[in-house]
């Protein structure tokens, strides 16, 4: 489940958006989910796009403990960061601004 406390209506309403595939419209939502939605969060688009942190870890042979700690930003290992944004169709830069 998403964390929706302090979200605005918009966001609340992209985040229910139901994705499919990778048609169009998905990544349009993805989109703005990343450039015009400040304070939805990593974990959140992994959650629209159906993408579990456990098979970020089992496919790229790292710890979900790690994988975890990278999308809620207590690591910022590189590595890690590049799979997660790999599996979303993202830049790392686009994920992470630091």
């Amino acid at each position: 489940m998403i964390a929706t406390e302090g979200l605005e209506k918009k966001q609340l309403e992209v985040l229910q958006t139901p994705v499919t595939g990778t048609d169009q419209s998905a990544l349009n939502v993805l989109d703005l989910i990343v450039n015009d939605l400040p304070g939805v969060n990593i974990h959140a688009l992994l959650v629209v796009r159906r993408i579990k942190q456990i098979n970020i870890a089992k496919k790229y042979n790292f710890g979900v403990a790690e994988v975890n700690k990278v999308i809620h930003g207590q690591r910022r290992t590189r590595r890690i960061r590049e799979a997660i944004a790999r599996e979303l169709g993202l830049s790392v830069e686009q994920l992470w601004k630091d």
